[in-house]
């Protein structure tokens, strides 16, 4: 009796996981599809920093962290930058950008639009404060 509730418990599990994929699948563009998505990062502070692309992100709302490129951009006191990757997923999907910024051996995180908001925005400005 307990195996046979535990059979019906995962296939329960496995149905909702599934009808989840499902859901995920239906919205604009082919779950495959990438987003050409363009940055702006303007730095209000006022000295250089560093955004590290290896530690910066993007994610669909309350799902995984995935990076979003590699390397490194320096961006000077009062500057504005523009760097465009592509992302997983169409472009009417919600996303939160968060970028690894350095600055005189201290880091810290900038989110888009905030630490738990999303956008739909591929072209968000990013202020570094």
């Amino acid at each position: 009796m307990e195996t046979k509730t535990k059979t019906r418990a995962l296939g329960v599990a496995v149905g909702a996981a599934l009808t989840a994929v499902a859901l995920i699948g239906v919205g604009g563009s082919p779950v495959s599809a990438g987003c050409g998505i363009t940055l702006e990062l303007y730095n209000s502070t006022s000295a250089t920093v560093t955004v590290d692309w290896d530690d910066s992100d993007s994610r669909l709302a309350d799902m995984w962290w995935k990076r979003i490129g590699s390397g490194s951009t320096s961006i000077g006191a009062g500057d504005t930058v523009y760097r465009n990757f592509t992302v997983d997923f169409g472009c009417d999907w919600w996303r939160q950008y968060r970028i690894d910024v350095n600055q005189g051996g201290s880091s810290w995180f900038e989110y888009e639009p905030s630490p738990s908001g999303v956008t739909s925005d591929i072209t968000p400005r990013i202020t570094i404060n």
